[in-house]
């Protein structure tokens, strides 16, 4: 289990913040405009990149430890 106070979680936490207000950003951009650089290649990985990432980030929840109803640290996976 990995602790939600290892700075290492923490700095993972703040990218996957970051990435999400990109996506805020960017998906109605591209969606309204269809520039014509979300059409190349690099672009385009990008985006995949960022969408794998988000999966990684979904798995690694089930294995990140939580604050129970008593305010304590529970690294119980149950």
């Amino acid at each position: 289990m990995i602790s939600y106070r290892d700075i290492r979680k923490v700095r993972w936490d703040a990218l996957i913040m970051f990435l999400a207000i990109y996506n805020g950003f960017y998906i109605p951009f591209d969606f309204a405009f269809k520039p014509e650089i979300s059409q190349k290649l690099g672009f385009q990985m990008l985006t995949i990149l960022i969408d794998i990432i988000f999966i990684v980030d979904l798995i690694l929840g089930f294995f990140t430890s939580y604050i129970d109803n008593k305010g304590k640290e529970c690294f119980d996976s149950n």
